[in-house]
């Protein structure tokens, strides 16, 4: 399996427009404008980092790690090898968390570049919720590549899957924050995003943000084995 998590990469890293993906959003990320105080430098640097990070490079980081892989029969080669289609599905899954961070940390080193060159009094303690905000990011997405891929393997089409990762990424949390407020029901609370929110808002307030437990055991571990279970029983054609 590290075989082919180390051959995924080198070939993902061989194209030319993951580069050119990237390299569009880190110049976008040095463009965003200076603010007047470091309140609002801070909170413009992190909305950059987040939409860039969290919207832009996910999608990206999903059709570079899957694109090819069906389309090839790639899969399908690496299944009449023997290899066990639970460990595939992790193999891609760890592919995706790698890439979308070797994707995502530059733009918190340029984040922390411009809060320099912006002059601004920025406090050591706006810097460290700056970290805190970079790292639930990479949670959250990472929670929507876990959704994506269950939905890629369960489909067998990249486009399923890609649909899936959109969907829980643009309309699934607010979709259920707006049930949450018409009805007594918690359902936004108990999802990943609402987990991940009060696990990040505990963290900021010195508490323990015990919230990720059940948001990585349910959302992502366990989504992932019963992708796993799923996708042993699916019939392909070999």
């Amino acid at each position: 399996m590290i075989r082919m998590i180390r051959a995924d990469i080198r070939r993902i890293l061989k194209k030319v427009m993951f580069y050119i993906i990237c390299l569009i959003a880190y110049i976008i990320m040095f463009t965003v404008n200076k603010e007047d105080t470091a309140i609002d430098q801070i909170s413009k640097i992190k909305t950059a980092m987040e939409l860039l990070g969290s919207g832009l490079f996910p999608i990206a980081v999903f059709i570079f790690v899957y694109g090819d892989e069906f389309k090839a029969g790639v899969i399908h080669s690496i299944i009449g090898r023997g290899m066990s289609r639970a460990k595939i599905v992790t193999a891609k899954y760890i592919d995706c968390l790698i890439l979308q961070l070797m994707c995502t940390v530059p733009l918190l080193l340029i984040a922390y570049i411009k809060d320099a060159m912006s002059g601004l009094p920025i406090s050591p303690q706006q810097n460290i919720e700056l970290f805190w905000s970079y790292v639930f990011m990479y949670l959250q997405t990472a929670g929507y590549l876990a959704f994506g891929t269950m939905a890629l393997f369960l489909t067998v089409s990249v486009a399923g899957g890609l649909v899936a990762l959109i969907t829980f990424m643009m309309v699934v949390s607010d979709g259920l924050k707006m049930i949450q407020e018409y009805i007594t029901l918690r359902v936004y609370d108990f999802y990943y995003d609402g987990l991940v929110e009060k696990a990040k808002a505990d963290l900021m307030v010195g508490s323990a943000p015990w919230q990720l437990i059940p948001a990585i055991a349910v959302y992502i571990v366990g989504v992932l084995i019963l992708t796993g279970v799923l996708f042993e029983r699916k019939e392909l054609d070999l």
